[in-house]
């Protein structure tokens, strides 16, 4: 089969601003790295501090790693302290580390387990040169056009263990440490090593999922850059990839517990195969670790509240691609690239240039891998006439910035442009199918100046010159950090300022008003329109009707509610609430409110974001399950998180609303107040700690 003819512009509709606007906030510029090399060569030269990755750990300190070695801690102003260097000169804790052939080498990544608080341990992944170790990998490929081939770089997974999980630096001394994993490459040019490792954050204590380490990385260098193959005895081999006795290519799960402890089935290094892995069939030449593969460059994961994980994949040439990970799933690299035929698929229409895609006109019979399993394909995607390497990204959960809320949120690494795309879009891809994926929108980024004034600006010329080198984090509030490696810059993404966000029930119509900005905020006026007529004027409760002076209503409608103070104001704390009845209309349940409000002494409305949420669904995934018990277990006495009624905080109000609400959602059979023995206890904690109702607040 051929394909009709290359494809220079495979996505030619462009990506366009639609009205996301967001704003960029300055936080810390890191010290500059470039002299800790001690000598080595560094694949970066002109960048400051070439950081990496925004994490927080599970005692909410937030860490920030250089790819020069260094690991930092932020304190409370958010400055960077050294919490650890693997590679420090003389007292080095790994001197073979190497920070050149690849724009990730060196220290590349770091996560904590989700009990580091109390057990002290973390992991992170880093680069060595063979040369200049003895150690022996646990497992190397094999060259495919010189078997003789050595092995030139090693990728390093080690677990550490912090005597004193709450120190403010690491020590070497009363700490320690253990290999967990070492792999080789016989690749000339080490590009694409394994290059994140992560626990899925919303796995909780009892779940199968919990305590399980992923790695995701890519091609290893086996299909590196423009013109591939360039050294066809060690790169250029679209045979190292699509198998299952190799590593390269693969997104691996593992229990990072050695077999010496657990008791289960050994791994290629020190630690345990979850026997739930996609793999685990008894084949020996199937390696167990796998849990998805075909992957050029998987170098970000994420997961979305519902359990969804999400991977970004720099492309080769054509295509930059979201994935949604299926256990066992092929995702087609070298063959595909994106929703296209790649040229190394010969087969389907290739021409043999890893640098040439083709329309995807195979038939679905013959869309399949070498099981005769369907390839799967991304759930979003641009190619490289918008950017030219996907920087990775979050679904948003935060409360500052309510136009984003629902949207994944990702960017390019070269020019810095951020892009954000509707989750339940994605959702809905077929990723069996090579067809349409989620449409795709720019956000625009502005600054305030110190008079308030707001200019839109672009990271690539505005900000950075050239290469931007984007990358993204996100906190334990749902909020995205923005580094950009050239300038060693991390900043974050914040709200334009004070927002009111309006939160509906669909299932019962309530509605609370509320403040999701970081600052207090004086509230003279409200408007809420529908152009459905999905409003109930009978059951809104207004602030007329609670009681609050001054406040006019106008003539209410289901089309429109509005009332006006325009004598006062109502002072509403950041994170206050205002329960507005069940003003809603379930049975027309046509979802287009929208929100206007008006502050003290503003002339003209601004525009308010509307949420739809079940009460008592913490973790916004559309179900009322145990997995909210959870979500509020951990947000209890904090104002976010699993606020089931609406005054403001986490409490056992908030409880008793979940515990009424979760039985109501079970089968009539099998309805009951807690999914679980402790529930009585957790009943009882609930009503002893919780604090007075707090309806509204006032600064």
């Amino acid at each position: 089969m051929r394909a009709a003819a290359q494809l220079s512009n495979p996505i030619p509709a462009p990506i366009v601003k639609q009205g996301l606007r967001v704003e960029l906030q300055d936080v810390v510029q890191f010290p500059d790295s470039e002299p800790t090399l001690d000598g080595k060569p560094d694949h970066r030269t002109a960048s400051r501090a070439r950081i990496n990755f925004f994490r927080e750990a599970p005692d909410g300190r937030s860490f920030v790693n250089d790819l020069r070695g260094q690991l930092y801690v932020l304190d409370e102003f958010n400055q960077p302290q050294l919490y650890l260097d693997i590679d420090d000169g003389a007292n080095s804790i790994f001197p073979a580390t190497w920070y050149a052939n690849g724009l990730a080498a060196g220290f590349i990544s770091y996560t904590f387990h989700p009990e580091f608080a109390s057990n002290g341990l973390f992991y992170t992944i880093h680069t060595e040169r063979a040369a200049d170790t003895t150690a022996a990998p646990d497992f190397q490929t094999t060259d495919l056009g010189n078997p003789n081939q050595g092995v030139t770089y090693h990728t390093v997974i080690t677990e550490w263990n912090a005597a004193d999980p709450a120190a403010s630096t690491w020590n070497e001394a009363a700490g320690s440490r253990r290999e967990v994993l070492r792999v080789g490459t016989t690749a000339s040019a080490y590009f694409h090593p394994y290059g994140d490792l992560q626990f899925n954050p919303y796995s909780q204590p009892g779940d199968a999922d919990y305590g399980l380490l992923y790695v995701s990385g890519g091609d290893w260098g086996y299909i590196n850059g423009a013109g591939a193959p360039q050294d066809p005895n060690t790169e250029g081999q679209p045979g190292q990839l699509q198998r299952l006795d190799n590593l390269p290519s693969s997104l691996i799960r593992i229990d990072p517990r050695s077999p010496s402890i657990t008791g289960g089935q050994a791994g290629l290094g020190d630690y345990t195969i979850p026997s739930d892995n996609p793999f685990v069939d008894g084949d020996a030449n199937t390696l167990d670790e796998i849990y998805a593969f075909g992957f050029r460059n998987g170098h970000r994961m994420s997961w979305d509240v519902d359990g969804t994980l999400y991977l970004n994949v720099v492309g080769h040439a054509n295509l930059e691609e979201v994935e949604r990970i299926i256990p066992g799933g092929n995702y087609g690299w070298g063959f595909r690239e994106g929703t296209f035929i790649n040229g190394n698929d010969l087969a389907n229409g290739g021409n043999g240039d890893a640098d040439a895609v083709f329309a995807n006109n195979v038939p679905d019979a013959l869309d399949v891998d070498f099981r005769g399993e369907e390839y799967l394909y991304p759930v979003a995607q641009f190619d490289h006439t918008e950017g030219n390497a996907n920087a990775g990204g979050f679904v948003y959960h935060g409360t500052m910035i309510p136009q984003l809320y629902g949207k994944y949120v990702f960017g390019d690494i070269v020019n810095g442009r951020l892009f954000a795309a509707d989750v339940a879009a994605m959702r809905a891809v077929d990723i069996t199918e090579p067809g349409p994926t989620a449409p795709i929108e720019e956000i625009q980024l502005f600054r305030t100046d110190e008079f308030s004034g707001q200019t839109d600006i672009d990271l690539q010329g505005d900000v950075l010159p050239g290469r931007v080198d984007l990358r993204l984090g996100v906190d334990s509030d749902g909020e995205i950090w923005v580094i950009t490696k050239e300038d060693g810059y991390l900043r974050r993404l914040v709200g334009p300022g004070p927002i009111l966000t309006l939160f509906v029930d669909p299932t019962n119509g309530q509605a609370i008003l509320k403040n999701t900005s970081s600052d207090a905020f004086d509230l003279t006026g409200y408007t809420i329109v529908s152009a459905a007529g999905s409003l109930d004027p009978a059951q809104w409760t207004s602030l007329g009707d609670e009681g609050f002076v001054d406040w006019d209503e106008a003539p209410s409608a289901a089309s429109a509610l509005s009332e006006l103070n325009p004598e006062s104001q109502l002072s509403l704390d950041a994170g206050a609430t205002i329960n507005l009845g069940q003003l809603f209309d379930v049975a027309a349940d046509e979802r287009d409110l929208a929100l206007k409000f008006l502050g003290a002494g503003e002339a003209t409305f601004s525009i308010g974001a509307v949420m739809y949420r079940l009460a008592s669904d913490f973790n916004d995934d559309g179900e009322i399950d145990a997995a909210d018990l959870g979500q509020w277990q951990s947000s209890f006495g904090v104002d976010r998180g699993g606020d089931a009624n609406g005054d403001g905080r986490t409490d056992g109000g908030d409880f008793l609303a979940w515990q009424r609400q979760f039985a109501a959602a079970l089968p009539a059979a099998a309805q009951q107040p807690v999914p679980e023995p402790m529930a009585a206890a957790l009943a009882a904690l609930a009503v002893a700690l919780g604090v007075p109702h707090r309806r509204w607040a006032a600064s």
